[in-house]
């Protein structure tokens, strides 16, 4: 089995992990952090917002970093920061504490075991196959939605958020060692290599330098980044807000709070199917027209919701649909941005995306609450978010590969 298939395992653990700990728990301890401190929910509500503002710096800095730093180091150090972190914060004081833990600690470690670095350690291990082994990785991610939530509202119940988080400390420091251990950082240190490269090239000499990275405002002039920063801007944007209220949704529709949760399990377990359909997918329709498809999912699964929700089963039907589509998302744009720029200035570029989709993503849940608010009702922003989605077909429609730095684009994207 080559090497970077066990590096697709490693990184659907880290992100599980990280996504676990450092994003679906929160919402599970918000309330008993909130009635600890004696403080509000909207007040504990700014950990997250420092968190995401944090990784607006965070995103190009880790970027750079994965050109002239080991990926194993910058992963490694992520882990054990993380674990120091949740350890600090489960002895925590005061709210702001929460808030700089989370964004130093869990910022860091999601721009090294689920962004920027994890990422940019699978494109430079595959060639063929890369969007599916993105996929593959980031099932981890819904994975941990999906199991992890009920998991954690248990411990917390059972032993508060402080022993909680000492938990999460714990999982942290575990996922150091493996990373340490099974991370290489690029097929090249060890002379293989990428899968799917052809086996009559010349193997790598592990000894000569990479050539240099694409400089920040020599990537910023290029139009193929901001076309695929405006496309999964537009798509996260939508996806932040109809997750965000996905619950509200449905108790508004006059369903309990159980099934308007089970509506969310929907979108979750969905989104797991989709990183796999559409890593599958792009395979064979390339990049560009499976990421078409799934922005078209997307505003179907939201109209589905806007218009079904007297009936429970049509109303499923919807979150799922919507959840396959925004499952495809983000493997689709890191492979986007791969075949873009290839796995040398992949680090770079996805991290200066990283800040665009931060804005956008952010934007979406008070924007889709501002129009609940003013109509009363879900379904006229639903729509509204439903039509946003031509924003990103007509970016992915525009976009073009640069050809002196394009990894076997041909037409539609798919490899030659």
């Amino acid at each position: 089995m080559h090497r970077g298939w066990i590096l697709v395992g490693l990184v659907f653990l880290t992100q599980f992990v990280a996504n676990a700990t450092g994003f679906y728990a929160f919402p599970v301890i918000l309330p008993a952090v909130a009635e600890d401190f004696g403080v509000s929910r909207a007040h504990v509500n700014m950990v997250p917002f420092a968190m995401s503002m944090s990784g607006m710096l965070f995103g190009p800095l880790i970027g750079r970093a994965v050109t002239l730093v080991s990926i194993r180091l910058l992963m490694t150090v992520g882990a054990v920061f993380m674990g120091i972190c949740f350890f600090a914060m489960a002895h925590a004081d005061a709210v702001w504490q929460l808030q700089v833990g989370y964004a130093l600690g869990i910022a860091f470690a999601s721009n090294t075991l689920i962004g920027v670095g994890a990422t940019t350690l699978l494109v430079r291990w595959f060639e063929a196959k890369r969007a599916l082994a993105l996929g593959v990785a980031g099932v981890g991610i819904s994975l941990a939605g999906f199991l992890m939530t009920p998991v954690t509202a248990g411990w917390v119940a059972d032993y508060g958020w402080r022993s909680t988080y000492m938990i999460f400390a714990v999982l942290s420091f575990l996922l150091a060692p493996l990373v340490l251990w099974l991370t290489t950082s690029d097929p090249r240190e060890v002379g293989l290599r990428p899968y799917g490269a052809s086996d009559t090239e010349e193997p790598p000499d592990p000894t000569s330098p990479p050539p240099p990275p694409l400089g920040t405002r020599e990537a910023l002039s290029m139009p193929a980044l901001w076309w695929i920063s405006i496309a999964a801007g537009f798509t996260f944007f939508s996806v932040s807000g109809a997750v965000t209220h996905a619950v509200s949704l449905g108790t508004d529709a006059g369903y309990d709070f159980v099934d308007s949760a089970y509506l969310l399990s929907a979108i979750a377990g969905a989104a797991m199917l989709g990183k796999l359909l559409f890593g599958w997918l792009a395979e064979r329709l390339g990049e560009r027209r499976s990421y078409m498809l799934c922005t078209l999912l997307n505003a179907m699964g939201l109209v589905g919701m806007a218009l079904c929700r007297e009936s429970y089963p049509l109303l499923a039907a919807a979150y799922a649909l919507f959840g396959l589509g925004m499952g495809g998302a983000t493997p689709l744009m890191a492979a986007l941005l791969a075949r873009a720029f290839g796995p040398v200035h992949f680090g770079p570029v996805m991290g200066l995306a990283s800040p665009i989709l931060i804005v956008f993503q952010s934007a979406g849940p008070p924007l889709l609450g501002y129009l609940h608010d003013i109509q009363g009702d879900y379904g006229p922003g639903l729509c509204g978010f439903a039509l946003i989605q031509a924003v990103p077909l007509f970016a992915i429609w525009r976009l073009r590969y640069p050809e002196s730095l394009a990894e076997g684009a041909v037409g539609d994207g798919r490899r030659p």
